[in-house]
């Protein structure tokens, strides 16, 4: 009986180590199993990454190749339409600029085997347009891999003063500042000589409103700084100075720091920007003027409202274009410590005198557009107004708003212009364009002075300016300042060769 006990005792542990022994077994299958669907998994998962990553660069090489027909594709030779012109005007082999496309398909088998990128671009406007790269990658198995980039681009237009905010074109006369200070983002340049004394002192940075690095102090003459004085920027070019190869862009080697001869990389000679006063053109300014007069949009108001002359409204109330006299009379309607508003936010323009204007005796203009005059303009060179037996007196000011995009703004002369001692009782602000095809002098400013846009004449003198001077560069302002560019035309445009991303996404 014993022996019988024994021998189930020994088959029933011979049972349970099998159970376990199925058990072990089962779960080092399933485990292997497990590993190899993680392990295949893995490498799927790898598979597709590396797929993406090229099909995603072979579509972003196809963007590059886009950026650069843009800027050097000028023929037909290579089987579509020149980019580089079709991409800003309009021609014969691309119709209008406006609202241009293309669409190229290139393959790229010596990158990667069976791949190819198909290249679209569409433009909204002139010199800005959107561009779609869409790379396929042929896989095993009748399959396919595909990737989108999309990228917007735009070439901005160059402005005519080659990135100066502070611009003197004649070609004899020159920028002099005395006992003055500027701040300017932008370039300062001169077609001549430029001139520090008497401890001025000038800071001259890029300008973040446009696409181009500026900060540069130019000469095509000689520039003269007096012991006395100070000037600050990224590169001082000029005939007898040149403070780096690198930002003068004089000789070979050019991204690295050196000395370099002077008389080397001195700025090329630029003449003033010629702009169209009173031509018949319907483009000049007086004509625009006329046009918004007889369609009625012109408003003039003292204070806030009508101007009154000897108790009626004044005759050039209503007007865009008026004579010397009639917009002394509005002046003076103002009364002292009084504003003359020409037109307003809502309905800005341009306001052509024709004949000099002078601004005294306490008055505050505040011109909504563009005031544009035949003869000089003077601004606080005289203190006191006598007029009709009564005498105003006060400190005199003229500020300048740009209300919409498309707005010409500024003071703009066909002779000389003068800001006096008795010009800004407070903080001046012009958003617009300030030009003289003569000199402009600025003497004595009691209050800070900033001009977003352009200063433009043919001679400059700043004298005993000692609140800082802020000029900022704006081309965009200036196009429009000056008449190159009106209600989005452009009239005479030149783009930069500045290929700009401003939007990039990708899709799957």
């Amino acid at each position: 009986m014993e022996e019988i006990f024994k021998m189930a005792n020994l088959i029933g542990q011979k049972g349970v180590i099998l159970i376990i022994t199925s058990l072990t077994l089962s779960i080092l299958l399933l485990l292997s199993a497990y590993f190899l669907s993680f392990s295949l998994t893995e490498s799927k998962i790898s598979k597709s990454q590396e797929t993406s990553t090229k099909s995603y660069h072979l579509a972003e090489a196809g963007i590059s190749q886009a950026i650069w027909k843009l800027k050097y594709d000028e023929t037909e030779a290579d089987g579509d339409a020149p980019w580089a012109d079709c991409f800003v005007t309009s021609t014969a082999s691309c119709s209008s600029c406006s609202d241009w496309s293309e669409t190229f398909t290139k393959s790229t088998d010596e990158l990667l085997p069976e791949s190819s990128v198909t290249v679209t671009i569409q433009n909204s406007s002139c010199g800005r347009g959107r561009i779609t790269a869409t790379s396929t990658l042929n896989l095993s198995g009748g399959k396919t891999a595909q990737r989108v980039v999309k990228t917007s681009v735009f070439k901005s237009l160059v402005g005519p003063t080659g990135g100066a905010a502070v611009f003197s074109g004649g070609t004899s006369e020159n920028i002099y500042i005395s006992g003055s200070k500027l701040k300017v983002y932008g370039n300062i340049f001169s077609n001549n000589n430029l001139t520090l004394k008497w401890w001025s002192e000038i800071e001259v940075y890029d300008s973040v409103l446009t696409p181009e690095v500026e900060g540069k102090i130019l000469a095509v003459a000689n520039l003269d700084i007096s012991l006395t004085s100070e000037a600050s920027s990224t590169a001082k070019c000029a005939k007898n100075i040149c403070d780096t190869t690198s930002t003068c862009a004089c000789i070979e080697e050019a991204d690295k720091f050196q000395e370099c001869e002077a008389d080397k990389c001195r700025p090329n000679s630029a003449s003033t920007p010629l702009v169209d006063f009173d031509s018949d053109s319907q483009n000049s300014f007086k004509s625009r003027a006329q046009a918004a007069e007889d369609a009625g949009q012109c408003e003039i108001l003292c204070n806030g409202v009508i101007c009154l002359c000897d108790g009626s409204p004044c005759p050039g109330a209503d007007k865009c274009v008026l004579d010397d006299d009639e917009f002394e009379d509005l002046l003076w309607a103002a009364g002292e410590n009084g504003t003359l508003s020409l037109n307003n936010a809502s309905n800005p323009g341009i306001v052509y005198v024709t004949g000099p204007i002078e601004l005294r005796g306490g008055r505050h203009l505040v011109v909504n557009g563009a005031l544009v005059a035949d003869g000089t303009i003077d601004i606080g060179e005289r203190y006191s107004w006598t007029k009709q037996g009564q005498k105003d007196s006060g400190f005199s000011q003229i500020d300048v708003y740009r209300p919409t995009a498309t707005t010409s703004s500024g003071i703009l002369t066909q002779a000389k212009m003068n800001f006096g001692l008795y010009s800004s009782f407070s903080s001046t602000e012009i958003t617009g364009v300030i030009y003289a095809n003569d000199e402009i002098r600025f003497v004595s400013l009691p209050e800070n002075f900033e001009v977003t846009g352009g200063l433009i004449a043919r001679k400059l003198s700043f004298n005993s300016v000692w609140n800082w001077f802020n000029f900022i560069l704006d081309d965009e302002i200036v196009l429009y300042g000056l008449g190159y560019k009106i209600d989005e035309t452009v009239i005479t445009p030149e783009y930069s060769p500045i290929i700009t991303i401003e939007h990039w996404e990708e899709a799957y």
